[in-house]
């Protein structure tokens, strides 16, 4: 009786006792600290081999990579290197991803609240630098929210049918279209010629989102989305840039498609969702900056990811909460410099200042109004000339039979401007007045001194207060 089973990974022989065939497997040991469940399997030829199944490492942790060593058999979990050789940034990595609660329909809320969108690649601004030089953008998209009153910005081609609480129309099942204000936080670092260059700027933008259908209640939904429009321009007054905007969206003609996948965790939604986006920037460099000169709009395709395992760089707040510095980060040392601010608006009539907490401020200098007029005779009245002065004003008004005082509770004060600087030819610092006011009333004068940048108070109440000056003289004359 022959007991072969023609399997060369067996040893046959026959019980006997009951006759029967018997075919144990061989054991081996592939000689792998690393694999399991070692077995042999019989190749082409008849020849054998001892093969074992790889050790599962996973740690079930995005943030490290799992493996087994040799010669131990050991797993080791490596946490993810998100250094990113940047030492204004603070790098970590995003174990969990994003996380959002159901909605109450059986699916989340889309773009997700709380979860950011991160680059995976640098965003760059090339077009109008010099050859060579860059700048090379992280960027992080999060703080997505449905405003109560929509910024200057705002792109949404519906109205919200809830500001505030719901900017979105249509329905999961049919496909949705949802729209957000958002922070674009950009951290920018120039390289080649504009080396040292280092800018951390949130970027307010507004953005349309649509999604195609998914079925609420399924533990996975997955679908196609797309960026409709996207828009973001910084406010005046950067010490870098006249103008920093940035456009992405379909219907801007920068196609943006994406992909989103929610799996139910719980009662919350694990989002994995991408987008490919592209967009243009542009830019005008402001004077007295680096970019000072330049210009230009760069377009790129970049995607924008939120799930777990990303790596996320933060940039060092360098903000010292005076306005009067610019704040920024050495790329070197990673520590902070606080560079005064030039607040020369190159204007001779400003004098230009920083106040801590308002900025820059350019105040008109004072001019110092004149001494006290005297009267030379009944026609002409003269006054000390001011320091600084260029030229001097006078000014008439008329005192009726009741006082100043009778005008009330309107203004008391009728003014005029009489002569500016000395259009009579009469001298720089007097006045001519033939005429003779009407019975019961006299005239009154003020004087004011002017230069080539502002004119002087031209007189204060018994109060202290200024009078106002509602009928001036040309300024210049």
């Amino acid at each position: 009786m022959s007991c072969d089973d023609n399997d060369a990974c067996t040893t046959d022989s026959c019980d006997p006792q009951s006759g029967a065939c018997v075919n144990t497997p061989l054991t081996c040991d592939d000689g792998n600290a690393c694999t399991l469940n070692d077995h042999c399997i019989q190749l082409s030829g008849g020849a054998t081999s001892c093969v074992g199944d790889f050790k599962d490492c996973q740690d079930g942790d995005p943030c490290t990579e799992d493996y087994c060593t040799l010669p131990a058999g050991q797993c080791v979990h490596d946490p993810t290197d998100c250094d990113d050789n940047d030492a204004c940034t603070t790098d970590s990595c995003a174990p969990l991803g994003c996380i959002v609660p159901d909605n109450g329909g059986g699916t989340a809320d889309l773009p997700p609240a709380g979860c950011p969108y991160l680059s995976e690649e640098k965003l760059l601004i090339l077009d109008g630098l010099l050859p060579l030089a860059s700048i090379e953008i992280d960027a992080v998209h999060s703080g997505f929210s449905c405003p109560a009153v929509p910024p200057a910005n705002w792109v949404c081609s519906f109205p919200s049918p809830n500001p505030g609480v719901d900017c979105s129309q249509g329905t999961p099942a049919t496909g949705e279209q949802s729209c957000a204000d958002s922070v674009l936080s950009m951290h920018m670092v120039g390289t080649g010629t504009l080396t040292g260059f280092v800018r951390d700027i949130p970027l307010g933008v507004s953005l349309e989102e649509r999604m195609k259908p998914r079925v609420p209640g399924t533990p996975v939904q997955s679908f196609d989305t797309d960026i409709f429009r996207l828009f973001g321009q910084l406010p005046p007054g950067d010490p870098d840039f006249d103008l920093l905007r940035i456009t992405c969206g379909t219907d801007f003609m920068l196609t943006s498609p994406g992909h989103t996948v929610l799996t139910q965790i719980g009662g919350n939604w694990g989002v994995d969702s991408f987008f490919d986006r592209t967009c243009r920037i542009d830019f005008i460099g402001a004077i007295g900056s680096p970019l000072a000169g330049r210009s230009g709009s760069t377009t790129g395709t970049y995607r924008f990811r939120t799930r777990g395992g990303q790596c996320v760089h933060t940039p060092i707040n360098c903000d010292d909460g005076d306005a009067c510095t610019v704040d920024s980060c050495d790329p070197a040392s990673g520590g902070c410099i606080h560079s005064p601010v030039n607040c020369d608006d190159n204007n001779a009539c400003s004098v230009d200042s920083c106040d801590p907490i308002a900025g820059c401020l350019h105040q008109a200098p004072p001019v110092v109004e004149p001494g006290p007029s005297l009267f030379q005779s009944q026609t002409v009245a003269s006054w000390p000339a001011s320091p600084g002065a260029t030229h001097w004003n006078a000014y008439r008004g008329t005192i009726p039979s009741g006082m100043l005082g009778s005008r009330l509770p309107g203004s008391v004060y009728d003014q005029a401007c009489f002569e500016s600087a000395d259009a009579f030819g009469d001298g720089l610092t007097q006045t001519t007045d033939l005429a003779i006011p009407p019975v019961g009333t006299a005239f009154y004068y003020l004087m004011s001194a002017e230069d080539d940048c502002a004119e002087s108070d031209i007189g204060h109440a018994s109060s202290g207060a200024t009078i106002p000056n509602t009928l001036a003289c040309p300024t210049p004359p």
